[in-house]
């Protein structure tokens, strides 16, 4: 029986909700598997015990969790490794991992680095993809590059506008004006999201942003825009795609919309609207070389029939179960699984190369022809 990690928590602001998805996935695992929950806590200190699977450890894990012990993976030996006073103990062989991580590294493309190099596949987009589509200004980049349509931007860094606040303040009057939105670059969750009407808005809303992240977002507000989410996922090599879903809000998606209040019914989509939109989310996923399931928002201004990306999403919540018609959580996850299992299989790209480099280098050294 094969052993598949799931992996979740983490340094950053969506912890909370990384452990909310890891519940909803440990309570619809699919059958034939041997899962093991890793929980990285805010330190990113890996960690196993044996009451993973509840959620009122975590509201105080280091009184409520049961035989807990750090863990790491190794590089290069697909193993998860228990640790203790600095020594290796017992070790797992890990098949692969299904990530629940939002934000920070778990999502940013870190953890993904690190399993690559453990050999271990993972269900979500490569460290590649993670990091560039975590980073929104990196993905407004890339998809005004290949002409997919996005909401117009101004992007700097935090330390640029505390040495000139009056310069990238002027600047987002002319290029944007108001009402502007400002963003944390690479943050979920609209936390430190705000939009500004004023002058004296949009500086306190920068110096918030800040203290999320170096890399602030601001674009123009839409205020007569509707928002639309659709999930994509690949198997097989083959594309699929959601319902679309229009999310009910108020003038930002927040948190507490999200995640802390009673869900709306969703309303119906047009066909018509719905064909752009799913066309528009394979676009996105080409063009950032997702992998696994992603989700891909939208927002659509109906007086100019305008649709813009607005961000795509490489873990989603729930894992974008809910968009799924027709479908079971456990088979959703069994898919997931199956196709991330066959990603080494598909590799075939050549990693050596022959070469003399290190005889010339040799050769040149004794006759002294290379300086310190």
């Amino acid at each position: 029986m094969k052993n598949i990690a799931v992996v979740f928590g983490g340094k950053s602001v969506e912890h909370d909700i990384s452990i909310i998805t890891a519940m909803q996935v440990l309570s619809n695992l699919p059958q034939g598997y041997n899962f093991i929950p890793v929980y990285i806590d805010r330190d990113n200190v890996f960690w196993r015990a044996d009451n993973l699977d509840n959620p009122q450890t975590f509201l105080n894990f280091s009184k409520n969790a049961k035989n807990k012990r750090a863990c790491t993976f190794v590089v290069a030996n697909s193993t998860l490794t228990e640790v203790k006073n600095g020594k290796f103990k017992k070790s797992t062989f890990i098949h692969g991992a299904i990530l629940c991580c939002h934000g920070g590294d778990g999502e940013g493309g870190a953890l993904q680095g690190l399993l690559s190099l453990c050999k271990i596949p993972f269900t979500s987009p490569d460290y590649k993809s993670s990091s560039v589509c975590m980073d929104k200004i990196l993905t407004k980049l890339l998809l005004t590059h290949k002409d997919i349509k996005n909401i117009d931007f101004v992007d700097f860094c935090y330390s640029e506008f505390l040495e000139n606040k009056k310069f990238y303040v002027e600047k987002i009057e002319s290029e944007l004006g108001y009402p502007a939105i400002v963003k944390p670059s690479r943050l979920g969750s609209s936390v430190g999201v705000h939009i500004c009407s004023n002058r004296e808005e949009l500086y306190n809303s920068l110096e918030i942003a800040g203290e999320y992240d170096d890399k602030i977002l601001v674009e123009k507000y839409l205020s007569s825009c509707k928002e639309y989410a659709c999930a994509c996922m690949q198997l097989n090599g083959k594309l699929f795609l959601s319902r679309v879903d229009e999310i009910n809000k108020k003038e930002i998606y927040s948190f507490e919309d999200k995640y802390l209040s009673q869900k709306v019914p969703t309303k119906k989509v047009s066909k018509e609207l719905q064909e752009q939109i799913k066309k528009l989310t394979i676009q996105a996923y080409k063009c950032l070389e997702c992998s696994g399931l992603v989700r891909v928002d939208f927002l659509f201004n109906q007086k100019e029939n305008s649709l813009f990306v607005c961000e795509v999403n490489t873990i989603p919540g729930s894992l974008a179960f809910n968009l799924f018609d027709g479908v079971k959580f456990s088979d959703l996850l069994s898919n997931l699984i199956e196709e991330m299992l066959e990603k080494p299989m598909q590799n075939n790209i050549i990693y050596s190369f022959k070469s003399d480099a290190i005889n010339h280098f040799i050769t040149l050294s004794k006759m002294n022809k290379l300086t310190k």
